[in-house]
């Protein structure tokens, strides 16, 4: 048990590739949604969105005083730890870029490959407005 490694990084009970099918975030531009997230891994993760900010409101279920909310593009969450995340999709060119495929993944490193080889791990990615990005 001590030599133990996690090999597999998962979103949704799946692994990249099949996370950008059945995992997929649609949002509509202009659109306020709510991404409630646990990390289940055993180690911290830094969980970052592309192509928008949005604000950390809630950990672990306890709302954050508004002065305290911020708002930012890549989150840490520590293991068993649970983060509410405000996503406004109304493309302002500061905290949301407009339509498009955008990944949301960890950027620690070996999260994004599945037993060692790339890519993998959980890579999902969400959709707003159907565009080309």
């Amino acid at each position: 048990i001590t030599d133990a490694t996690d090999d597999y990084f998962l979103l949704n009970g799946r692994s990249f590739p099949y996370t950008l099918r059945e995992s997929i975030i649609t949002v509509n531009p202009g659109e306020k949604v709510k991404l409630r997230v646990l990390n289940g891994h055993t180690e911290n993760i830094a969980l970052h969105t592309h192509g928008h900010k949005a604000t950390e409101t809630h950990y672990d279920g306890v709302q954050q005083n508004p002065a305290a909310q911020i708002t930012r593009d890549v989150y840490s969450l520590a293991p068993a730890q649970r983060l509410d995340l405000a996503l406004d999709t109304t493309d302002d060119g500061l905290h949301s870029y407009g339509s498009g495929l955008w990944m949301f993944h960890d950027h620690v490193e070996k999260s994004f490959t599945t037993n060692g080889m790339g890519e993998g791990g959980s890579g999902p990615l969400f959709s707003l407005g159907g565009g080309d990005k």
